[in-house]
């Protein structure tokens, strides 16, 4: 369905790699200023509103860089890809999708050698180097299995914006003001972001549906972690056609508001799927993946630890892996004397040999 100008959806990749309402209006005859005064309130506090801001800066994982003083601190050598030894250079995943090509030609040019994105980069725990094409021995820098565990926690961020949504639905539910002042002050706020959350989460599932189907234990590595979690991938191989498609049944109830958004019995309906889609679908699927491996922060370092391992081992190849840009910050922070190359996000795409060469998404 397209959405009326000014609504707003999501998009996948890297994803990139996202985040409710408190006062409740007066009764009986209060005069109209006093209930627009009080459904004011209720919009401006509600996190529903308040944390899109901050969400969407997180998804997109930008690096906030202190002004330098020129006076004590001298100007920065920028960082360029090197033809010397492996670049590891972060991304925000949708802006290289839609760059790629480019991205391709200058790490030929640049680089001399290879481009892999995060998940074609593979390497042999013994450091023995060869090609990606699917040599014994040779193991995934970038586990599916980790890969859909820290899905499961994107989701959960969706997921907490939306129960909050559902408070704010519910409080709405009950005041006894006129619905065009209900609807201006407090439904039409969370209008967008309900729909930009169940979207969300349903890109979460769509791409761990792929990670899943890409696992295949043809190395030694998957093999493991696919008998040490084959509880968790049984439980998301068996939930996630059912989810995937209640899911889209809510989607389908909230693009219905775009159409009849004063219909407070559609709001209700709304607030009913969402409320029973949570308690029985994505909390079940995000404490199976906390039971395994930890929360999003334990996540990220087991992915990073495993990128780090593998980009050293082949530290002397040419050519750039794109990672996410937080792992690349994160590795950055606490490595020291990398044996390659580690550039984020910014010292790629502002660099201005590369950037004129590039759209950028900022």
């Amino acid at each position: 369905m397209r959405i009326p100008e000014g609504k707003t959806r999501t998009s996948g990749g890297d994803r990139t790699h996202i985040r409710h309402a408190r006062r409740t209006g007066h009764s009986g005859a209060a005069p109209a200023v006093a209930r627009r005064t009080d459904l004011q309130r209720l919009a401006d506090s509600s996190p529903t509103v308040s944390q899109l801001s901050e969400y969407s800066q997180l998804a997109k994982a930008t690096v906030t860089r202190s002004p330098a003083s020129a006076a004590t601190t001298p100007p920065l050598q920028p960082k360029l890809l090197s033809k010397d030894r492996l670049n590891v250079v972060g991304e925000h995943h949708d802006e290289s999708r839609a760059n790629e090509t480019t991205e391709r030609e200058i790490a030929q040019s640049e680089a001399g050698g290879g481009y892999w994105t995060e998940a074609e980069f593979r390497f042999h725990p013994l450091g023995i180097l060869e090609n990606d094409a699917g040599n014994t021995g040779s193991v995934q820098a970038d586990p599916h299995i980790y890969r859909i565990a820290h899905r499961t926690q994107y989701m959960k961020k969706h997921a907490s914006i939306l129960k909050t949504f559902s408070v704010t639905v519910g409080k709405l539910l009950l005041l006894p003001t006129p619905m065009n002042l209900k609807f201006e002050h407090g439904y039409k706020p969370t209008l967008n972001a309900s729909l930009r959350f169940i979207n969300g989460i349903m890109d979460e599932f769509e791409q761990i549906e792929i990670e899943l189907n890409a696992l295949s234990g043809t190395d030694a590595q998957e093999m493991e972690f696919m008998q040490e979690h084959a509880n968790f991938i049984e439980l998301l191989k068996a939930r996630l056609p059912v989810l995937m498609e209640n899911w889209r049944g809510a989607r389908d109830a909230v693009e219905a508001l775009f159409e009849d958004k004063m219909n407070e019995a559609l709001w209700r309906d709304v607030k009913q799927k969402v409320d029973s889609l949570l308690d029985a679908g994505v909390d079940e699927v995000v404490a199976a993946g906390e039971a395994d491996f930890g929360n999003e922060q334990a996540i990220m370092q087991k992915r990073n630890i495993v990128m780090n391992t593998a980009a050293k081992l082949r530290s002397t190849e040419q050519g750039v892996w794109k990672i996410g840009d937080e792992h690349a910050r994160d590795i950055m922070g606490r490595g020291k004397d990398l044996p390659y190359n580690l550039m984020d996000r910014d010292d790629f795409y502002k660099e201005p040999r590369y950037a004129a060469r590039l759209k950028a998404d900022d």
